[in-house]
């Protein structure tokens, strides 16, 4: 279980109180006079250190910002019954590889199953090769193999979706040929017949999501209160949330009469989704070693497919059965807080969108890092906007305080609104969105970025607007965003993960109480 046995924390707690009461009582009047002293010179000297003048600094401002966006060209190319998409570049002579394979409709209670077949896929044998045989054939051969998932919300609507499975792998350029063996016995011949060795791998899943449930709180926080708005985070609840988590335990408590219906749905992914549409294929290498690809044949191998399908990669919508979860706190072993505060923004074109990102940075540094990280003793606190998923969300981590913590969040839509910050915060919160916009790519993920764009009809005009609003971006500006932000922060969904003797400590001071569910 996640959470402590009642009365250790007390007890702990209590050890603590009574070992600092011991400290109190040895010292003398001049020795406590001394603290209080030395307390008052340190928030004054805090308080110098917050105010100091930072101009003596060199600083980058929005003069030395590059007016333009990098942009990865990508070929597109007909090999046969694939499309086949090239970014060439420098890689030291190593080729990285993408099957892309569309998702189907998937029926609300076959998310996590899917999940768990992207999970297992490369973790099983085939009808070539023992699990373990074809581990080591991988690892021979391949720098790596995995399988994971890209939902692609459209930028003008991000509730319509473009999802996809993912088969990645990279190798030397010698090895190509092998590569794309490998990729083709992975597709056409994976079955799932090992018992013991799925049973295995459920428990080593089952074991890292538990000892996660800590580490990453705040991950599934954020998800579960941000997982009621668009088909895009219910997905991603179900498949990285506590609804995985709960899936997956309750697989491995009745694996035995679970194994059956396991298995089908593997193969039946494996039919409907490896089998059932042709890959567009991905690729980051040399132009050389593009050129030798082509003449070596190495895209002709075989999949049982119709040559020439016409693929529909943009009218993917879900329509699931969502609901807006309750206001909550959920019980882990942990006597400081994870709290996340979801709510909905807009789609990735709306012009208000970069007005949102400016926003979010400027509560962040401004008021939320001082208030709640330096002054509430919290090891770190903010707020993030996904503009491709439209949607946001406030957070604190290991933070001894809850109710300070949510006032704070008000607070900086406040100071937002009323514009108590200077001219050089304003700059530094566009360098902070606008590096995000030009950072520095590796070679190996230039072309699935270029790819990633095309799929959400994200094109080179569309960033140029949102990158030079937020160059433009003005007080108003940021006013007109953060009153609308700030009403749909109070339509909000608060998940807050915690230990019951912390939640009890805050019952008198929060507002309203919040429901307690165990993990």
């Amino acid at each position: 279980s996640a959470i402590l046995k009642k009365g250790v924390l007390e007890n702990e707690n209590q050890a603590d109180m009574e070992k600092l009461q011991n400290i109190e009582a040895k010292l003398s009047e001049k020795e406590k006079i001394a603290i209080v002293e030395k307390s008052k010179e340190l928030k004054a000297y805090q308080y110098q250190q917050e105010h100091q003048d930072l101009e003596v600094l060199p600083k980058i401002t929005l003069n030395n910002v590059p007016k333009e966006l990098s942009e990865y060209p990508l070929l597109h190319d007909t090999v046969g019954p694939f499309d086949l998409y090239s970014h060439t570049c420098f890689t030291n002579e190593i080729l990285y590889v993408d099957l892309i394979f569309d998702l189907p409709f998937i029926k609300e209670e076959d998310l996590g199953y899917l999940q768990l077949f992207a999970q297992l896929l490369t973790e099983v044998g085939n009808q070539k090769y023992s699990y373990l045989e074809q581990l080591d054939h991988v690892q021979e051969h391949l720098g790596d193999l995995c399988c994971q998932f890209a939902l692609y919300p459209n930028a003008f609507e991000q509730n319509l979706l473009s999802p996809t499975l993912q088969i990645s792998t990279r190798c030397l350029y010698p090895k190509a040929k092998k590569a794309f063996s490998i990729l083709q016995d992975l597709i056409l011949k994976t079955h799932f017949n090992e018992k013991e060795r799925i049973k295995e791998l459920l428990g080593q899943i089952f074991v890292s999501l538990q000892n996660a449930i800590n580490q990453n709180a705040l991950g599934l926080a954020s998800q579960l209160a941000l997982s009621g708005y668009y088909d895009s985070t219910f997905i991603h609840e179900k498949w990285y949330g506590l609804e995985f988590y709960w899936f997956v335990k309750d697989l491995v408590e009745n694996f035995e009469s679970s194994f059956e219906l396991l298995q089908e749905k593997m193969q039946y992914f494996s039919q409907n989704i490896l089998n059932a549409t042709t890959p567009h294929i991905v690729l980051a290498c040399s132009e050389d070693m593009l050129k030798t690809l082509h003449t070596s044949n190495l895209f002709d191998f075989s999949l049982p497919r119709q040559k020439n399908q016409t693929r529909n990669i943009e009218t993917y919508s879900g329509n699931y059965n969502k609901t807006i979860p309750l206001n909550q706190g959920r019980l882990i072993s942990s006597d400081v807080f994870f709290t996340a505060l979801g709510f909905k923004t807009a789609s990735n074109a709306d012009p208000l969108q970069p007005y949102f990102c400016i926003a979010s940075a400027l509560m962040e540094n401004v008021f939320l890092h001082k208030a709640i990280r330096e002054r509430g003793g919290a090891y770190g606190a903010g707020c993030r906007i996904n503009a491709s998923f439209g949607t946001g969300y406030f957070f604190t981590y290991r933070d001894p305080n809850l109710s300070s913590s949510l006032d704070a969040f008000h607070h900086a839509i406040d100071g937002i609104k009323k514009g108590n910050y200077i001219t050089r915060e304003l700059e530094d919160a566009k360098l902070i969105n606008l590096q995000k916009l030009n950072m520095p790519i590796y070679p190996n993920q230039r072309a699935l970025r270029s790819y990633g764009f095309m799929r959400k009809h994200k094109g080179l005009d569309l960033r140029l607007r949102f990158f030079e609003q937020i160059i433009e971006a003005g007080p108003d500006d940021i006013k007109k965003a953060i009153e609308i932000l700030e009403q749909q922060v109070s339509e909000g969904v608060l998940c807050v993960f915690g230990s019951e003797s912390a939640f009890e400590k805050q019952t008198d001071s929060l507002k309203t109480p919040l429901p307690l569910f165990n993990v």
